[in-house]
């Protein structure tokens, strides 16, 4: 299954959203707004290495592979909105 089918799955099924923690879907809505992990570090007041473990978890819960996948679920399924 390629990312893009993986993405449509999830995205209709739902079950993805569901696996993340408050922690990581707050870190992967920020991250899919364009935040580095060192700026989430700071807004949310963690370390760095928390938000990196907090955002490899979620990545790995979610099963896509990169940021631009990870932020084009998050667009589609309402966890991030488009900041202008």
């Amino acid at each position: 299954m390629t990312d893009k089918e993986k993405i449509a799955a999830y995205v209709m099924s739902g079950q993805q959203r569901d696996k993340l923690t408050p922690q990581q879907r707050r870190v992967v809505k920020l991250r899919a707004e364009g935040n580095t992990l060192k700026a989430i570090a700071f807004d949310l007041k963690l370390s760095v290495k928390t938000v990196e473990y907090n955002w490899q978890q979620a990545v790995q819960r979610i099963g896509l592979s990169d940021v631009a996948l990870v932020t084009q679920w998050a667009l589609k399924y309402g966890l991030a909105s488009w900041v202008v």
